[in-house]
């Protein structure tokens, strides 16, 4: 049996984050992608949102530049394999940039389907024994498939299957008002597309400060996006005899919509079920995600899961950091998960949130004020999805201590980037509102903000 300092499992740039850091610590270290092929977390279908939502953007620029110029407005569709295509290019420079960090850190690399024999023993393609005794799982999910609807991946999709359909949608029926749904409704009515969002909930997403959710709803309409929440999917019915298939949709009110495609976006499950945890006694959660702590260290010593498999959706930039932490820890030192987790919505405007909402302190029962500036996208660049948006700061009331920031509009994950330093530092708003920004410009939406928090007509 060979041995090592580190095995991570996964193929993604989470893994191949935990590999590269663990090399630099000087530790022998195997990356074992269960895949059979280097780089799933990119293939087609896959790719972030935020990728493919920056093509939709350039059009969408494009097409509002040609608009005001007078120029003849070309159509704005474009088929999802090409849109598929730029997004993957895209992430493709990215990956290889971490393929090349793993070629130079001299990771070991396998291929195959991987499972535990032990806590600290892993067996690759069947035969092959290896030991270490710190293991890194960073598998990822893959979306939920209720056996309710009949996916066939043509018509219905899922969230991934729904960009390796291929061909040109010029009708599209999203069920599930989640991060997804928005995501996808908002990509393809930008592209031109006719786009209904159906869920049986009574409102957009979940989480998310009203303020926000209410701008989103709003713009979401005015682009041509019909909304219908609280209803519930009776049938879906796949006409596959036309030369065009399309699905016929029929509505708990029996309302019947027909459509070029329909996109089930359900959630995530994790990729765990070939690793066979419980041989290493791995604790998961009733929906199958692995329970973590703050060190990222699973309930068995010496294993460590990061990314989506360990149950909360995290961008990109989160993963990479939860490698760091995982690896560090392994390595004896005493790294923590930052509390505060930003999360981005990649609709168009986008959203980014971070801390407690004014929900949040209304049910935890805390004194808050709040803050609100207009978002200045839309008079800065004009661009695409630049539009009305808002900057808003929840504030302890007594010490005027950050509590929460959250943001509609372009560039909104750049701005949480400030937000996580200020809710580290617990700056107050009154310091935000004595600090100089450059202005106009985003940052300085901040100050305004904090402004409005200590007195609404300081401004």
């Amino acid at each position: 049996m060979v041995g090592h300092d580190v095995i991570v499992i996964g193929s993604g740039p989470a893994a191949y984050a935990a590999a590269i850091q663990s090399s630099k610590l000087g530790l022998d270290v195997l990356l074992v992608e269960p895949e059979p092929c280097a780089g799933a977390a990119v293939t087609a279908g896959a790719v972030p949102p935020r990728l493919r939502r920056a093509v939709a953007c350039r059009i969408l620029t494009h097409h509002e530049a040609a608009r005001r110029s007078g120029e003849p407005l070309a159509p704005r569709t474009l088929s999802v394999g090409e849109l598929s295509r730029r997004a993957n290019e895209m992430a493709q420079a990215y990956l290889e940039n971490l393929q090349r960090g793993l070629r130079e850190s001299c990771v070991q690399l396998r291929s195959g389907p991987t499972r535990f024999d032990a806590p600290d023993q892993v067996c690759i393609d069947s035969g092959d024994l290896r030991r270490a005794e710190t293991v890194v799982i960073a598998t990822g999910t893959r979306p939920r498939r209720p056996g309710s609807f009949p996916f066939d991946d043509r018509v219905v999709c899922d969230p991934e299957s729904t960009f390796r359909a291929g061909g040109s949608i010029r009708s599209l029926l999203v069920v599930g008002a989640n991060d997804e749904g928005c995501e996808i409704s908002c990509l393809f009515s930008a592209l031109g597309a006719s786009v209904t969002l159906v869920d049986r909930r009574a409102q957009l997403l979940r989480s998310v400060d009203r303020d926000l959710l209410n701008a989103l709803h709003v713009r979401m309409r005015r682009t041509g996006i019909e909304i219908v929440l609280e209803e519930d999917i009776e049938s879906i019915e796949v006409k596959a005899h036309s030369c065009e298939p399309n699905a016929v949709v029929t509505l708990a009110s029996g309302r019947v919509e027909q459509v070029a495609r329909v996109s089930i976006c359900a959630g995530w499950l994790p990729n765990v079920e070939a690793l066979e945890l419980e041989r290493a006694g791995v604790e998961r959660d009733p929906m199958g995600f692995i329970v973590t702590d703050e060190h990222c260290q699973t309930s068995r010593r010496g294993i460590y899961a990061v990314g989506d498999v360990a149950g909360v959706p995290c961008e990109l930039g989160t993963q990479l950091y939860q490698a760091r932490v995982a690896v560090l820890h392994a390595a004896g030192m005493e790294p923590t998960l930052d509390e505060h987790v930003p999360r981005s919505i990649y609709t168009i405007p986008e959203l980014g949130t971070v801390g407690l909402s004014e929900e949040a302190c209304a049910r935890l029962g805390v004194p808050y004020a709040v803050g609100r500036a207009p978002h200045p996208s839309a008079s800065m660049d004009g661009g695409a999805g630049a539009v009305d948006g808002v900057v808003k700061l929840v504030v302890e009331k007594e010490s005027g201590r950050v509590f929460g920031i959250h943001v509609i509009g372009e560039h909104a994950r750049e701005l949480l980037q400030l937000g996580m330093d200020l809710l580290r530092r617990e700056a107050s708003v009154d310091s935000m509102a004595s600090a100089t920004f450059a202005a106009p410009s985003l940052m300085n939406a901040f100050r305004l903000a904090a402004l409005d928090a200590l007195d609404p007509v300081a401004r």
